[in-house]
């Protein structure tokens, strides 16, 4: 065995101190189990005392809100692990670190190993972000207190002479990188957003995952940017205002994750995308939406927004109390007439002159209604995707193995067919990720005359008339499925909101909870667990449901208001949909009938429940697999007797 001199320092270090210390933090957020390459390393590491843990789990916070994912060992490290190498994985290979500097950090061991490592042993090109938090510069630079500092790492550690030189060698060196120094009279929450402004021009957010894939990304940020920035040199003291338009499916949604994202390192901590229910009648959707905005924008604790807040009027009221003294950005998203008067009563909040708002709506008239006497706003339509990006979107959704061949009918596709998916002189962005799903389910493989003949039969289907060829483009990927995946598809867009959310409707269903109601639903259906979880995903695949993280790390599994439509046109005669049927229930054909959605409503309460009773024990429903009722407490007692 080599002796300790000639081994690096950190396994100096687990000699001296074993290697089976337990971690004190929980696995379950980001355990690094398969941490072995750069590429499973987050591109920052924290390195901290004990004493800063508070500090430094509110930095990592901070940092998760845009988007960083931080090595922290409070949630980096699984309990139990053995974990020295783990830290040297994550300081070798990350991309900045940052050291938290005091007192208690220049005597622990662990953070003297980390500095050891961050600042001598990743190279002449590293970068490291010293924090001036409890300690200020010219202390490092102290004779007195690197001789103090050389003692205790002696006397308390029993290092030895090549560690101690290494130690001082790293907190030379680290005296010649640009820090942030905490000066006092500065709130801790001023600080870390000084922080992470800093760290995001070194190491920019990143892009979410259900972002990633978007063609024309940079291009989308860099004109609502740059329209924000004209209102900005208009030098009025007011915040800057934009309401951005188009039809359902043009990428309005993206748009504002997209701004949201890029807005993050300009203010830390202080972005958010609220998006507004379709229904803009229902005020609890918004209550609670406008409470995940406040925590999020004003960091209010859950006890005060949960317990006591209730009511769109509180809401109000503490926007007004908060957003004056705040720079945020906020995404208003997916107005509608019916919730213009609640968007209307949000921009009455007084947000501040640095603030910047974005707005998105269907239709211009509500966006111009919104801003009318804001002197520091402007109405856009949705910047239009250029062919390329048109293209690359029809390529993403395509992903076949036959990539290449689609390639070579480039001038065919982007010259003929896509121009077909305009509005306005805009490409769709949701009819031209139906079409890539088209074209790769019936592709012809490998020979060039099918393949032309293929995308004429395509050009016949869709053809350029407004709103006929939209519903044309997006029918592609659903006339595709086999008919329990149409089943399912319908089941997720019309019954999943209702059912997984007891009685409130709510879009926002996680994947996992989604998986399990379908496992219920089908479980008679011969359709094994597995199944069902493939047909969920090649459902997403062809973009009829989309998966999204959320703010919290939540896949959340959503349905597009126009694929919502369609379904709702397919289910007519298979889905009995009170206060949507337009026949009387009397006239309706039971026999055909899969679904019975009842919900509190005028048509309910005319309903006759022994009529419907009977029908359910004449067998005329034989197709009935569901019987959803809220709020009908009339049926409850005639449903258990049977």
């Amino acid at each position: 065995m080599p002796s300790s001199r000639s081994l690096p320092i950190l396994e100096q270090e687990m000699l001296m101190h074993g290697s089976t210390r337990e971690a004190t933090g929980s696995s379950s957020e980001h355990p690094l189990s398969s941490l072995s390459g750069s590429d499973n390393v987050p591109a920052i590491f924290l390195s901290h005392s004990g004493k800063q843990k508070p500090f430094v789990e509110n930095l990592y916070n901070a940092l998760r809100r845009v988007n960083h994912k931080a090595f922290f060992d409070q949630h980096s490290l699984p309990k139990g692990s053995t974990f020295p190498q783990r830290i040297k994985t994550a300081a070798l290979g990350c991309e900045l670190g940052v050291v938290v500097l005091s007192e208690d950090f220049l005597t622990s061991k662990w953070p003297m190993v980390e500095l050891e490592i961050l600042v001598l042993q990743r190279g002449p090109k590293a970068k490291v972000l010293p924090l001036f938090y409890k300690l200020g510069p010219a202390d490092l630079g102290s004779p007195a207190n690197l001789t103090r500092w050389q003692q205790v790492w002696k006397e308390q550690f029993g290092a030895s002479v090549d560690i101690i030189d290494n130690w001082s060698k790293a907190l030379r060196s680290l005296k010649a990188f640009h820090g942030e120094k905490f000066t006092q009279g500065t709130s801790e929450t001023a600080y870390i957003n000084t922080v992470v402004r800093s760290l995001c021009k070194v190491v920019p957010s990143p892009v979410p995952e259900d972002l990633s894939q978007i063609q024309g990304l940079h291009h989308l940020a860099k004109v609502v940017a740059g329209q924000f920035e004209e209102l900005r040199l208009r030098q009025c003291e007011e915040a800057c205002l934009i309401g951005l338009h188009g039809i359902g499916g043009l990428g309005k949604t993206t748009v504002c994750k997209i701004m949201t994202n890029f807005y993050s390192a300009e203010y830390p901590g202080r972005c958010h995308h609220l998006e507004f229910p379709t229904d803009g009648n229902d005020m609890p959707q918004i209550v609670q939406g406008c409470k995940k905005a406040l925590k999020e924008l004003t960091h209010l604790s859950d006890e005060l927004l949960l317990n006591k807040v209730d009511k769109f009027d509180q809401v109000i009221q503490l926007m007004k109390e908060h957003f004056s003294q705040l720079d945020v950005f906020l995404a208003i998203d997916n107005v509608w007439e019916s919730s213009s008067e609640a968007a209307n009563r949000i921009l009455r909040a007084c947000f501040s002159a640095n603030s910047k708002i974005l707005l998105t709506s269907r239709s211009d008239e509500v966006l111009k209604d919104l801003l009318r006497g804001h002197n520091n706003a402007c109405v856009r339509p949705l910047a239009a995707l250029e062919q390329e990006e048109a293209f690359h979107i029809v390529k993403e959704a395509f992903r076949g193995d036959d990539t290449d061949s689609l390639e070579n009918f480039r001038d065919e596709v982007g010259g003929g067919i896509m121009q077909r998916f305009k509005f306005a002189g805009n490409y769709h962005a949701l009819a031209l990720k139906a079409l890539g799903g088209h074209l790769r389910k019936g592709w012809p493989a490998g020979d060039s005359k099918k393949n032309k003949d293929f995308l004429s039969r395509i050009r016949q289907q869709v053809r350029n008339d407004d709103l006929r060829m939209l519903y044309n483009a997006i029918r592609l990927s659903y006339d595709d499925l086999p008919e329990q995946k149409k089943r399912m598809f319908l089941d997720i867009a019309i019954l999943m909101p209702l059912c997984c959310n007891i009685g409130r409707y709510d879009r926002r269903v996680t994947d996992a909870k989604a998986h399990q109601w379908l496992s219920v639903l089908y479980e008679d259906d011969e359709c094994s667990e597995t199944r069902i979880m493939t047909h969920f995903r090649e459902l997403a695949l062809d973009g009829l449901v989309q998966l999204e993280t959320d703010g919290d790390g939540e896949r959340i599994v959503r349905v597009h208001d126009l694929y919502s439509d369609l379904a709702h046109s397919e289910a007519a005669t298979r889905f009995f949909i009170s206060g949507r049927s337009n026949k009387p229930v009397e006239e309706f054909d039971w026999e055909k009938v899969e679904r019975v959605i009842l919900r509190p409503g005028e048509q309910v309460k005319a309903m006759n429940a022994t009529w419907l009773i009977e029908k359910l024990q004449e067998q005329k429903c034989q197709k009935l697999r569901v019987l959803y009722a809220a709020g009908v407490d009339f049926l409850r007692s005639r449903l258990h007797r049977r």
